[in-house]
């Protein structure tokens, strides 16, 4: 869900047990943590169980493509034209047309202005006037009245829908080795999902989002999150549908840390919405709350004594770089395809200010957070999965050495971010990794973790390849 800076080859001294951290638990709860398994421990799956809950197919449900449509769903989803606005901008126009015309021809050959003043003494006349005339023909009204309050969307650009999901169950459930597990809906306990996205999130944007979604359940329509944000929508079951995404990550790292019997069992939360652009203070990319990265605060919870994130959406995740930049027990990664910005950084001032924003942190190589526990893998459009400077290289060369750092033993879970848009038929990126790449992807990160995983979803957009490349990404733990 669609908005970045860079990342450094990241080399990360190893990093003692710190005493517990504002996101972590107390000196008290510490103690009463469980053992954690061995960190060559691994015993054999029958399944890979697949998590999901009903609010993930309610989250923008009126947009799914497969969802027989009303008058109803054309009021509530359709951005609202406005002529008046067009009227308004035609009267600029003219007027900035009139007052060039009067001062060309009438003010400027009857005045004596030298002519390296004439030009730019008309221009801004022009501009003057133009402000005057969409003004006085209502423009400031006109801009807003017709249109809700989150400013209008265009539909066509949301690729996060509710199909998403069906392409993946509907792949799976005829496969051997997968376990459909549905979320219980209002009788589950949210307790645990509810204290660790306080930790991690900013109270004042918890409040604005659920201000947000109160509004969309009020006036019955999807609308931004944010005003200037086009593409991060919601409705009024998106915090339902959040919440009950990151509580599918936390069931997926119990699994493997506190589970139920002698097997570790490896879990797939299938979450809409996404979550990996999910900042501290701010949600964007269609990303509302990080999942990823409070599945990382909870394995530490459990007594991991350091964690891996692992992100191998298209696009960077810097919402999950922001959640975990100042905890340096968990270490992430994003493999992604690389940004092309100029000039990101102008001066010191810009860098202190870009700090100090709800979204400091960048997809380039050279950003590495405050404790240099981020690593930015950039890699350029047209990447496929082998060769010279291929995917396969930049994940065994750069991201699992810096994820597991000079003790691997350490490392105690991975979390990974799965996207799956780096496929080359997905046109949200230019990478091009086929579906049998995704069972390379977790062949190599099932013989550097075990079981040690947790997988949620993020991105990937075409049916019909999603499901398959999901298949393949879990084969290796189906296999065992």
């Amino acid at each position: 869900m669609g908005t970045p800076l860079l990342s450094i080859a990241c080399i990360f001294a190893s990093v003692a047990l710190q005493p517990a951290h504002a996101f972590g638990a107390s000196p008290s709860q510490m103690k009463q943590r469980p053992s954690i398994r061995s960190a060559t421990a691994s015993t054999g799956l029958k399944a890979v169980n697949f998590r999901y809950s009903a609010s993930a197919l309610d989250h923008l449900a009126l947009l799914d493509d497969e969802r027989p449509k009303t008058e109803d769903d054309s009021m509530a989803t359709e951005p609202v034209k406005n002529d008046a606005k067009s009227t308004a901008t035609l009267g600029a126009l003219g007027a900035m047309a009139l007052t060039v015309a009067i001062f060309q021809f009438a003010i400027i050959p009857a005045a004596t202005i030298s002519s390296e003043y004439a030009d730019g003494l008309s221009l801004f006349s022009a501009a003057a006037s133009a402000i005057a005339g969409y003004k006085l023909l209502g423009g400031d009204e006109a801009r807003t009245a017709n249109l809700p309050k989150d400013g209008g969307y265009d539909a066509k650009f949301v690729v996060d829908k509710p199909g998403r999901i069906r392409d993946i169950t509907g792949r799976i459930e005829k496969e051997e080795g997968c376990i459909l597990v549905v979320s219980e809906g209002k009788s589950r306990d949210l307790t645990d999902a509810m204290r660790l996205i306080n930790e991690v999130h900013d109270e004042e944007y918890i409040a604005e989002f659920q201000a947000a979604v109160n509004d969309a359940r009020e006036t019955g329509r999807i609308r931004r999150l944010h005003p200037v944000v086009m593409r991060t929508l919601i409705d009024e079951h998106s915090y339902d549908a959040a919440v009950a995404g990151v509580a599918d990550w936390i069931d997926s790292v119990d699994a493997v840390l506190r589970p139920k019997s002698n097997n570790e069992e490896v879990s797939f939360a299938l979450t809409r919405p996404p979550s990996h652009h999910a900042c501290i203070a701010r949600g964007m990319g269609g990303c509302l709350l990080n999942g990823p990265a409070i599945a990382a605060f909870r394995a530490l919870e459990l007594g991991a004594e350091q964690v891996a994130i692992l992100d191998i959406d298209a696009h960077h995740g810097n919402g999950i770089a922001n959640c975990i930049q100042n905890e340096p027990r968990i270490r992430y990664c994003s493999i992604h395809e690389e940004v092309i910005e100029k000039n990101w950084f102008k001066s010191e001032k810009d860098i202190e200010k870009k700090e100090k924003s709800v979204d400091p942190r960048s997809p380039f190589l050279e950003d590495t957070g405050p404790l240099r526990n981020i690593c930015n893998i950039p890699l350029p459009k047209g990447t496929i999965w082998s060769g010279e400077d291929g995917y396969r290289e930049a994940l065994v060369e750069q991201a699992l050495p810096f994820l597991t750092g000079k003790d691997s033993s350490l490392t105690q879970m991975l979390i990974l971010a799965a996207g799956f848009d780096a496929l080359e038929v997905d046109a949200t990126s230019g990478l091009k990794l086929e579906t049998e790449d995704f069972r390379e992807i977790g062949n190599i990160l099932h013989d550097a973790f075990g079981n040690r995983i947790a997988i949620g979803l993020e991105g990937g957009y075409v049916y019909g390849k999603l499901g398959e490349a999901v298949l393949q990404l879990v084969n290796p733990w189906r296999e065992e």
